[in-house]
């Protein structure tokens, strides 16, 4: 009976799977497929929350019943709510050690929060254990390929991504991976390919922009804001700070401010959603901001930390404004930049005496000469470049050590921040 009522809500046809869940329920109410068909019922005609509030209700009647907790753990996934996916699989799986579809969900869920070698070990038990369904042997694929690259193992990760390449064109996740993969290797052309593919798949998880914006990069072989002929609107349209997670940016530049005791006019160049000046505001009462995306200025103007703010390109609000600073800082601005010298100049031009300008900052391999656009799509600069550019508007420099300043595809981005001072 569940199978049947399964399959008319595959087949769109919810009010008689409604009908057949009431049959079902008057003719076995002790069993437990009479919940779950409950469940799948409300999930598809009211929403998430309903059909996981009635497997929760269910479980108050029944708390060893491992297929509520598993299919609440499914819901909580699709919902982005990790934590709460990753208990319920681990109840399931702790109630029922055999269910291979709990340990694949469990594996899921762990690699939503960062536990890689976890989720790859749990995947590769629930697979070879028998679940070998596509969304478990897509979800060990992704898994394979981010422990690959957290590990820097770039080339077996291209031969990982071609040897799946079949399974690639169905999941936007895997494409963007294996497209990334293929940018870290150098073979943008390829990369390009699988990111048009990936830009035309709709994601829950914001797949698709990330394809939509990359393939961009892939295409110009240059981050956004220097693509020639595009407006700044159109340009910043899917804003990689909107894009990545796990941010310590913010935190890192309040630090510096702190740390050089600014306590006047404080400028945020791109400030985004305005967590900098959230994360500074009590070094200050003075912040000003300017953001070129509108719908990302009107919610920075909405956190009430800036004083002011100015939907504009920074650059062009640096070289027109007569104002002297206590400190500018971005978050962003410097890797969508190929030639950091105008942002210096200007910024160096705007700085009150004894001010700061700090940023966050990705710095090209060692063994590269010149900068590159990274594989996010970031411009990564030569330390060559940065000191040049910094000596030309007369700034001396000061790096911080290298950390994690964001994730983006689940993967850890390496950045520093640079601070600038006028030379005395």
């Amino acid at each position: 009976m569940e199978d049947k009522i399964n399959g008319l809500i595959r087949a769109g046809r919810i009010g008689a799977a409604s009908h057949l869940a009431r049959a079902f329920a008057s003719i076995a109410p002790e069993d437990p497929a009479v919940d779950r068909a409950a469940a799948a019922v409300l999930l598809h005609s009211v929403g998430p929350e309903a059909g996981a509030e009635r497997l929760e209700q269910a479980l108050l009647r029944r708390p060893s019943e491992h297929s509520f907790h598993r299919m609440l753990s499914a819901i909580r996934l699709d919902q982005g709510r990790s934590t709460d996916a990753l208990y319920h699989a681990a109840e399931a799986v702790c109630l029922a050690p055999s269910d291979h579809q709990a340990k694949s969900l469990l594996g899921m869920a762990l690699s939503d929060l960062g536990r890689v070698d976890e989720a790859l070990s749990c995947l590769e038990d629930a697979y070879a254990s028998g679940s070998n369904d596509s969304v478990t042997q897509n979800s060990l694929f992704k898994v394979r390929l981010r422990s690959l690259m957290m590990s820097d193992q770039w080339r077996p990760a291209v031969a990982f991504a071609e040897k799946i390449k079949c399974e690639l064109a169905d999941d936007p996740t895997l494409l963007n991976l294996s497209a990334h993969a293929m940018a870290q290797s150098g073979d943008w052309g390829h990369a390009a390919d699988l990111w048009r593919l990936g830009s035309a798949k709709p994601s829950s998880r914001r797949s698709d922009a990330w394809a939509a914006h990359m393939l961009i990069c892939a295409e110009q072989r240059a981050p956004a804001r220097c693509y020639p002929g595009l407006e700044p609107a159109e340009a910043q349209h899917s804003n990689l700070a909107a894009l990545a997670s796990g941010t310590i940016i913010p935190g890192r530049l309040s630090a510096v401010l702190e740390r050089w005791d600014i306590g006047g006019a404080i400028l945020d160049l791109q400030c985004g959603t305005g967590l900098n000046a959230i994360a500074a505001s009590s070094l200050t009462r003075t912040f000003y901001g300017v953001e070129p995306n509108a719908e990302l200025a009107n919610e920075a103007r909405g956190s009430g930390a800036y004083t002011s703010l100015d939907c504009t390109d920074p650059l062009s609000y640096l070289a027109r404004s007569d104002r002297r600073w206590q400190a500018i800082i971005t978050g962003y601005l410097a890797f969508e930049l190929v030639d950091l010298a105008p942002l210096f100049q200007s910024a160096a031009d705007s700085l009150a005496q004894g001010g700061v300008i700090s940023m966050a900052i990705l710095l090209s391999n060692a063994n590269i000469q010149g900068g590159c656009l990274g594989p996010f799509g970031w411009y990564e600069h030569a330390i060559d470049d940065v000191i040049g550019a910094a000596e030309a508007a007369h700034l001396s420099t000061d790096l911080s050590a290298p950390a994690i300043l964001f994730t983006a595809l689940d993967l850890p981005v390496h950045g520093r921040i640079l601070s600038l001072r006028h030379r005395s």
